[in-house]
């Protein structure tokens, strides 16, 4: 009798757990498929914020993936290298460590999750309109522009071109006073 009212108890209990180990492991996965995509639809706009919190929640998603800490640490190494690039040479040297590195650790995530993607496809398969490079490389001039004036390292250059139309106002005024000047003063009530 004890035997069964404990199988009756542990059968719904043992079934409840099991699902939510399930829940769990699913739940896993969707986050590590997250990182993934994000990374994946973002790496050809590095900087958006979008891929920067995927890399940053690299670290929590794939606890305890050795290959995937590793590659993603020396991929990260290379943001706090020192001394920076100084040479245009030494910044296409960097941005090409940086999407080598980047390629590994999409390798690697891919490989864990079972995607299969190779190296070359994530390397090559990416649009990235030339136009929203221009845009970034145009809004990063604009805030270091407006950066350099605000701090008073630099200061908005003018040249002072009045409409036509305001030149023949102040011609006719000045015309005007010239005249003003030349009668003689006309007193009231006279």
């Amino acid at each position: 009798m004890w035997l069964t009212i404990a199988a009756i108890l542990a059968g719904p209990m043992s079934v409840f757990l099991l699902q939510r180990w399930r829940e769990s492991v699913r739940e896993k996965r969707q986050r590590k498929s997250w990182v993934f995509r994000e990374l994946m639809v973002t790496r050809g706009a590095r900087l958006s914020q979008r891929h920067v919190d995927a890399l940053n929640s690299i670290d929590l998603e794939f606890h305890g993936e050795e290959a995937i800490s590793e590659t993603w640490h020396r991929y990260f190494d290379l943001f706090s290298q020192n001394p920076r690039p100084t040479t245009e040479e030494d910044w296409a040297d960097w941005n090409r460590k940086c999407d080598d590195a980047l390629v590994r650790l999409l390798h690697a995530i891919s490989h864990h999750l079972g995607y299969g993607f190779d190296e070359v496809t994530i390397r090559r398969n990416v649009y990235v309109p030339i136009a929203h490079g221009q845009l970034e490389d145009d809004l990063t001039a604009i805030r270091k522009g407006f950066v350099e004036v605000l701090s008073g390292t630099k200061r908005i250059p003018m040249d002072v071109d009045f409409a036509e139309d305001f030149k023949e106002f102040l011609a006719n005024a000045a015309k005007q006073a010239e005249v003003a000047k030349k009668q003689p003063p006309q007193i009231s009530g006279e």
